[in-house]
């Protein structure tokens, strides 16, 4: 299966707001289960049976693929020495200042995105705040729109800040992970993050390519600083250690194919280890305590080989009917709207306890904004049902005043020419 950027498509963003969540419950024989978000586990207690592990190891699959996702994109991402703006890379807690080169057009080689981003120039950053909190300094935009979208190591939005929430005026703001008890300035704003790892990216307006320099301008003071540095004339590392087994690779299918080829062992155990420092969401609680069950554990490490032959075999059964799981739902994206070929989901980003979708948008390319900043329509046909192809040439039509296609039903379609 191709992840979505290789796909022939369009994309659109315009402003928005959804959300959604769902849980349903089952009797079947002697064993009641109940599905959570599209994942089905038992609502059993104490050792599985070997049909209970390989459910409960295909939910775990699909619970954890954007935190592995997250963390696998994160090493390849911050796997240089020094900040690389040809790449698109930067060490952890250090700003990628990738907005003087980014694409006109789409592909699955560019750096980061591999959609085109015509009207606004960003700066993202990975942040490890398990030692201290990173603080953002942000200058007055001047009038120009901008939103940082924050995301946490399971591919939640859990805030934003920019126009719409904190204005357009400077400002500092602590990013804070879990568990730390410290003291702030009073000039730095308190941003809790749910998990120690974090992916923010920080996007604002541009008018056209000739806007750029001033633009880019702005940008160039934004700073990130350590919460021990505050204060001072911080600059950060000229270079930093390099795992010598992590290649620097921006792209997201390079990512996918990693995972696409972890074993189940690797894939649970590094799964488990991530928990540690990134904690699921009270509402994750059912799923949690029964991924407990075949050894899934936050912070533990998972232990493949104290499994008999019988489970191993029913979780990597399991393991499998996750990873077809996870294909699916991001082949047709659960609770898309369809309208004049263009689909469109109003809760990207703000997932709750549902989890296929999640999982879904996380393979095709999950970091979007909150839906209160930006909704994202794609189309992989033209208007009469047709996929594109690159034989033909395509017009994207605006009909007069109209809007998003789904508040003006047919007014905005695309045709072959």
């Amino acid at each position: 299966m191709k992840p979505f950027w290789m796909l022939s498509i369009v994309v659109i963003i315009v402003v928005i707001l959804a959300s959604v969540g769902y849980v349903t419950s089952t009797t079947q024989g002697a064993s009641t289960t109940q599905t959570i978000g599209g994942i089905t586990i038992p609502t059993t207690t104490g050792p599985p049976t070997p049909a209970e592990a390989r459910q409960i190891a295909a939910a775990a699959y699909v619970f954890g693929y954007p935190l592995v996702f997250v963390d696998v994109l994160k090493e390849h991402q911050t796997a240089v020495p020094a900040p690389n703006a040809t790449l698109g890379v930067a060490p952890i807690n250090q700003l990628i200042r990738v907005y003087q080169a980014q694409p006109t057009t789409a592909s699955p080689n560019v750096p980061r995105v591999p959609y085109p981003n015509v009207d606004a120039s960003q700066i993202p950053a990975w942040l490890n705040l398990t030692k201290e909190p990173m603080v953002l300094s942000v200058p007055a935009a001047n009038g120009r729109y901008y939103v940082v979208q924050m995301e946490d190591a399971w591919m939640n939005d859990f805030s934003s800040l920019g126009s719409r929430t904190t204005g357009n005026g400077s400002g500092a703001f602590a990013f804070v992970g879990p568990g730390w008890n410290g003291t702030l300035p009073s000039n730095v704003t308190k941003i809790q993050a749910p998990t120690n790892t974090v992916e923010f990216n920080a996007r604002l307006q541009q008018n056209g390519p000739a806007d750029l320099p001033a633009a880019a301008a702005i940008l160039d003071n934004f700073t990130l600083t350590p919460l021990s540095a505050w204060g001072t004339n911080y600059t950060p590392p000229a270079t930093v250690p390099v795992m010598s087994n992590v290649s620097a690779d921006p792209r997201p299918f390079t990512s996918y194919a990693e995972i696409a080829n972890m074993t189940p062992d690797v894939y649970y155990g590094r799964m488990a280890t991530i928990m540690g420092g990134n904690p699921p969401y009270t509402a994750d609680k059912p799923v949690v305590d029964q991924i407990a069950r075949i050894g899934i554990i936050p912070g533990t490490p998972f232990n493949w080989n104290r499994l008999n032959a019988t489970m191993q075999e029913a979780i990597g059964q399991g393991y499998q009917n996750g990873i077809a799981q996870v294909n699916a739902a991001a082949a047709h994206w659960p609770g898309v709207v369809v309208e004049n070929g263009w689909n469109t989901s109003y809760n990207m980003g703000t997932y709750g306890t549902n989890y296929t979708l999640r999982a879904g948008q996380s393979m095709g390319w999950a970091f979007f904004n909150l839906p209160q900043d930006a909704l994202y329509s794609l189309s992989y046909t033209n208007a009469t049902g047709v996929p594109y192809s690159g034989a033909n040439n395509y017009v994207l039509h605006f009909a007069n005043n109209s809007t998003h296609p789904l508040r003006q039903p047919g007014q905005f379609r695309t045709q072959s020419t």
